[in-house]
């Protein structure tokens, strides 16, 4: 139930940015959603400023007798290496006091559909919603909104641009002649991002961030029908983001709606154990009248090392939190025949 704000509540300026609005754009509930939440804090008393892409469906979606009115603002906008120009226009929610603000770049939003045509989803959607996520924040400066709040709905309204850095040395040795043939490889590397808006602009290990990954790959062939190889893998474990506390939420929230919360210190502050497995592969081969035949056998991570493939927190029979690992793809052996004719 709404309530009117009296003399005690605070009146909020609010800026909602979404990639969709009824009635001016819609591919599904987002547009909705984007619309209706605007009303409501609107209806309560608030100052809201809905912001959304000047898509092509919103030349054809006047929406009532409300105009679409060019509101003389330009922008500059950093996309990459280049600085993109953009317009603003601005009209009004039809029923409420609702102002939205279209930004408008046809290169990025006059198009047939809004994030995918025939050929499926455009290859610059990221670019284009950098774009749109960073004039949001531009005009919303120059037009002095000064917002207490600002909702982004959905990934679009969430693109954020950084630095990455990648470094490291790589180092073979391989055999090639002989009964015994293989190769030793091993990598040290360091793969790191650092965005702004992100782990409070500190830099951060990226999630295949492996610093030691070591290959070892031997094939030796005892005559002409019976050969073996065995290959040894090893990598540091990825980098993921895990609570290192947890507390429950403040008394009068539900804890069946809110969860008890997590405090993370930084991103990607915890290793996941190292990966490692080995497989080995055995073939038969024997001439036939016809041809030649082949029978493979093998045994996929032959001592069926319980790899990780994510890790969450779970509670003993005590209660206790402790952090568990899901592992898939146990020992696997396998069988293959393969006839070649002549």
């Amino acid at each position: 139930m709404h309530h009117q704000p009296d003399s005690t509540d605070r009146k909020l300026n609010i800026v909602i940015a979404a990639s969709e609005a009824v009635p001016w754009s819609k591919t599904g509930g987002l547009a909705d959603v984007s619309t209706a939440l605007a009303k409501s804090l609107a209806s309560v008393g608030h100052d809201v400023s809905l912001f959304v892409p000047y898509h092509r469906q919103t030349k054809f979606a006047r929406a009532g007798s409300e105009q679409i009115h060019d509101s003389g603002l330009s922008l500059e906008i950093p996309v990459g290496s280049r600085i993109v120009l953009a317009k603003v226009f601005w009209t009004a929610l039809p029923g409420s006091s609702v102002r939205i603000f279209l930004i408008d770049r046809p290169e990025f939003f006059d198009r047939s559909g809004l994030y995918q045509d025939e050929g499926g989803d455009y290859s610059d959607n990221c670019e284009r919603f950098l774009f749109f996520s960073r004039a949001v924040l531009e005009a919303t400066r120059l037009l002095v909104l000064r917002p207490d709040v600002i909702h982004a709905n959905d990934w679009q309204t969430k693109v954020e641009s950084g630095e990455g850095w990648s470094y490291g040395a790589e180092i073979l040795f391989e055999k090639k002649t002989g009964k015994t043939t293989g190769w030793i490889g091993y990598t040290l590397s360091w793969t790191d991002r650092q965005f702004e808006n992100l782990n409070n602009g500190a830099k951060f290990p990226y999630r295949y961030d492996r610093r030691h990954d070591l290959s070892v790959a031997v094939t030796h062939k005892f005559n002409d029908r019976i050969d073996i190889g065995v290959v040894w893998v090893y990598g540091t474990g990825n980098a993921v983001t895990l609570p290192t506390e947890r507390y429950r939420p403040a008394q009068g929230f539900s804890s069946f709606y809110y969860g008890d919360v997590g405090y993370i210190e930084s991103r990607n502050n915890y290793r996941m154990p190292s990966y490692h497995r080995l497989d080995i592969g055995v073939n038969l081969h024997r001439d036939t009248k016809y041809g030649s035949r082949t029978w493979s056998f093998g045994l996929y991570n032959a001592y069926s090392r319980q790899n990780p493939f994510f890790l969450y927190f779970s509670s003993d029979r005590f209660g206790n939190t402790r952090l568990t690992q899901l592992s898939i793809f146990p020992i696997i052996p396998s069988r293959i025949s393969n006839r070649n004719s002549r």
